[in-house]
């Protein structure tokens, strides 16, 4: 497994790349909407695929962790379709994109698994964050 190195297509749900998660202190993404493929290819590498039928339309999805931010202070990690870096907080909730995962083996206590660590993060499309402004805008003031 050392050298294994999968390529998923996802949609970005709860980014938080550039300021630690509130609930686990750490820098993470979670890849949603994953195909039957990506998904059988990280459980076959031995990576949980979680699954929530929820308002946030996630589907099938993982979640990428770091203690240190997801961005390109240190390595080319989030570029755009021409292999540009990009800045990370960019890419918000429902982005599309392809990224480039590679699993590693962890231990903590009495508890191991294998967790995707986040390579480089190919933004296809930015979604269009929705402003206060464009929801409000037919709304009359009172």
């Amino acid at each position: 497994m050392d050298n294994q190195v999968i390529k998923v297509a996802a949609t970005v749900s709860f980014p938080s790349m550039t300021r630690p998660n509130q609930m686990s202190g750490k820098y993470s993404i979670q890849l949603s909407n994953l195909s039957d493929a990506a998904v059988e290819k990280l459980e076959e590498l031995g990576i949980s695929v979680k699954f929530k039928d929820d308002a946030y339309n996630r589907g099938r999805f993982i979640e990428c962790k770091s203690s240190f931010p997801i961005d390109n202070s240190k390595f080319e990690t989030v570029v755009d379709d021409a292999g540009l870096p990009l800045d990370s907080n960019k890419v918000g909730p429902g982005s599309k994109v392809e990224a480039l995962l590679k699993p590693f083996d962890w231990t903590m206590g009495n508890r191991s698994g294998t967790s995707p660590r986040l390579m480089k993060l190919v933004v296809r499309e930015i979604a269009k964050a929705e402003s206060l402004e464009d929801s409000f805008e037919d709304i009359e003031a009172l």
